[in-house]
């Protein structure tokens, strides 16, 4: 895992470089995730969206990944399951294995997602959740198959 995250430091690190060279400064989040570095109107939030798109396009080696490597990415997720079931959470249960690499390599967009659950979970109300506990979480339970991130 510790592979996979130092991947996903060089990655932010790319969109954050092309970001800033497309004049939109970044926060960016221990989740790996991004926002702007101050508030938006709505045709700012807009054109910061298309920029956004424009990096990940831009920055995409546009690799189609094997059914081996979905079957990598599922077996990541479980990882990931497993550390937050650890740490007192409770995702829902996967799919199987055939039906979630199935929706990878379908491009669906529909991915079961365990730390998608948990911040689901937390916008729902149905469990507490404050900004510290969050990024320690995401600290303790890296992500490897599809990734999820909650942008404080």
């Amino acid at each position: 895992m510790a592979e996979l995250r130092a991947e996903m430091e060089a990655d932010l690190a790319a969109t954050k470089a092309c970001m800033e060279a497309k004049g939109w400064p970044i926060i960016v989040h221990p989740d790996f995730g991004y926002s702007p570095a101050g508030p938006l109107t709505d045709e700012q939030d807009r054109l910061f969206g298309q920029a956004g798109a424009a990096c990940s396009d831009e920055l995409s080696d546009h690799h189609v990944e094997t059914e081996g490597e979905w079957r990598v990415k599922y077996r990541h997720a479980l990882d990931t399951r497993d550390c937050l079931v650890a740490q007192g959470y409770h995702p829902t249960e996967p799919p199987s294995e055939d039906a979630w690499v199935d929706d990878g390599m379908s491009g669906s967009g529909d991915l079961w997602n365990p730390f998608e659950d948990i911040i689901w979970q937390f916008l729902h109300g149905q469990i507490k959740l404050d900004e510290k506990t969050y990024y320690e979480l995401y600290a303790t339970c890296p992500q490897g198959g599809s990734t999820a991130s909650l942008g404080w």
